[in-house]
């Protein structure tokens, strides 16, 4: 994140959400270094968490108490799912886990 927002110029910064290792909730990831883990947070708060899952955004926006911009983003980009075609993307649309 530090080397996102740094270096990118851009009027939103986003970064994928895979899983929960992250300094939020009961599960919360604390940075040992001093001075880190507020640093953390803060550059959260200013990128939008592109989540796995409903699940892990409504986690996020829970435990930051809305601060950072959690949204569910379906891991398409990453080849889960098959091409567009009668069975609306979903190279198996009789898996439980197809979002279609």
């Amino acid at each position: 994140l530090t080397v996102l927002h740094g270096a990118v110029g851009a009027r939103v910064h986003a970064a994928m959400g895979h899983d929960y290792n992250l300094p939020y909730g009961p599960w919360g990831v604390r940075e040992a270094a001093p001075g880190c883990h507020e640093k953390h947070l803060r550059l959260l708060e200013r990128t939008t968490a592109l989540c796995t899952s409903r699940h892990l955004a409504s986690y996020i926006q829970r435990w930051s108490d809305g601060k950072v911009d959690a949204r569910a983003c379906y891991c398409a980009d990453y080849g889960y799912f098959g091409s567009l075609g009668s069975n609306g993307g979903c190279s198996n649309s009789s898996s439980s886990t197809c979002p279609f």
